[in-house]
């Protein structure tokens, strides 16, 4: 049975849906248990994006300490860390959005595998500031960040 909170003036009482059910009409009783199941799948939703928040966190951190002096981009995309950001696929865009917005870095190669798009033109290539803004602009269109 899962566990309903009601709170009434200064009472709080646990009862379960099964209890509440039998006190109820038919429909009312449907309406409640689908309204219980929906608030129980967004809070483990929920529980599910902050897990990948603290892991893309995490693997973010490593990938920009272990390679703050590296020049190169094959070494810098190619760091485990980095593969593992991309693996973790669009759930993770917002994140990376938030950080490119904070500060530009090298998203750009892990943007374009997790998106299957690459919105920068030609003239941009290289230049950081214009590749971030670029990605910024596609991420609003596509509601990735408002």
């Amino acid at each position: 049975m899962k566990p309903v909170l009601k709170i009434f003036k200064d009472q709080i009482s646990v009862e379960t849906v099964d209890d509440l059910s039998s006190r109820s009409e038919g429909v009312e009783a449907v309406n409640l248990r689908q309204e219980i199941d929906e608030a129980t799948q967004h809070q483990r939703q929920v529980i599910s994006l902050q897990g990948i928040e603290d892991k893309f966190e995490t693997l973010a951190a490593t990938w920009q300490y272990t390679n703050e002096n590296i020049s190169s981009i094959d070494k810098l995309v190619l760091d485990p860390a980095y593969q593992e950001l991309i693996g973790m696929g669009k759930d993770v865009l917002p994140f990376i959005f938030r950080k490119l917005n904070y500060e530009p870095d090298h998203w750009f190669w892990a943007l374009r595998a997790i998106t299957g798009v690459d919105p920068v033109k030609k003239k941009d290539r290289g230049n950081l500031v214009a590749m971030t803004q670029t990605w910024l602009e596609w991420a609003k269109q596509y509601e990735y960040i408002r």
